[in-house]
């Protein structure tokens, strides 16, 4: 539980809710802390699919009402603070904020928004996310800068999906004979039970998670020596690396962290110096969820998340 000190009604409900490309977590608190559970469902960006998006989301947090040991109905009684990938598009947050969702209230915002709230507990500070897409952001003040989160094929350089993409577009030149020969090719098409000539027809189409899966064996590579697998990882750790030092570069001492499935094993290929700039985040980005719901609620008395 992260230090949140926060005035709220002692009877409210919260759910903090963090959609990404992969999965998506719920967590309620009532606002005297008594009450808490967590819940995990599948992926949340509603790029891929509005009404996928809705449907993780629903789950998530019944999940986590279930877990607080509340009855089903509960869902009605809170007070919904959302972060989610894609939102950042004008279109894509149209359409969720038109969801006949069965909350009591919804906040909308992006979930690199509530990452860095839960990073920096509220206070300015930048965070880059590592996850199956990338994206950095700083807040100072009212003032809120970001880098990326243009999605695939657009962006998300040193996320999981886009190493899946880059060591796939790797086999397939492999293949041709107009790229050179890597060790990815065994290992990513031993794990996906196909044959080279057969990847582009299994994977054409496929949502951003199903690249991310094969991020491991890109890195495991990498680990290994393989020249191409190497080339990837270095090329994504620049570019998140890139971010750090434009953030040190624009604001004196603003805390910085990097959070995301992918982001210990990413800052590790960072320079030393840049690695330096980087702190541990206070809280997750549910945490920063259940913060942005209170902030858009303004009902007295105190709760620590």
């Amino acid at each position: 539980m992260s230090n949140f000190k926060i005035n709220i009604d002692s009877k409210q409900l919260f759910l903090g809710v963090d959609g990404g490309g992969s999965k998506c977590k719920a967590k309620i608190i009532s606002s005297d802390s008594s009450i808490q559970g967590v819940g995990i469902s599948g992926r949340a960006n509603p790029v891929q699919g509005i009404d996928v998006a809705q449907a993780s989301i629903l789950e998530a947090c019944n999940l986590a009402i279930e877990d607080a040991g509340l009855p089903p109905e509960a869902i009605s009684k809170t007070v919904a603070g959302v972060g989610l990938a894609g939102v950042n598009i004008p279109s894509v947050y149209h359409s969720m904020s038109d969801w006949n969702h069965p909350f009591k209230k919804l906040h909308l915002t992006t979930d690199l928004h509530i990452a860095c709230l839960g990073a920096h507990e509220s206070k300015n500070g930048a965070v880059i996310i590592c996850g199956t897409g990338s994206c950095g952001i700083a807040i100072d003040g009212d003032n809120h800068q970001v880098w990326g989160a243009h999605g695939l094929p657009l962006g998300d350089q040193g996320g999981g999906a886009w190493l899946g993409q880059k060591a796939i577009i790797s086999i397939l030149l492999a293949e041709d004979g107009l790229g050179p020969q890597t060790s990815l090719t065994g290992r990513i098409c031993n794990q996906l039970k196909t044959k080279p000539h057969e990847i582009t027809e299994l994977m054409l189409g496929q949502p951003s998670k199903e690249y991310a899966k094969l991020a491991p064996l890109v890195l495991q590579e990498a680990d290994a020596g393989d020249p191409m697998a190497t080339s990837i990882v270095s090329e994504g750790a620049d570019y998140l690396a890139s971010i750090v030092e434009k953030i040190s570069t624009l604001y004196d001492d603003m805390p910085i962290s990097i959070i995301g499935g992918l982001s210990e094993q990413m800052m590790q290929r960072m320079p030393t110096s840049t690695q330096e700039k980087i702190q541990a985040p206070a809280a997750p980005p549910e945490d920063g969820a259940l913060y942005f719901a209170w902030q858009n609620t303004k009902i007295p008395e105190q709760v620590a998340f």
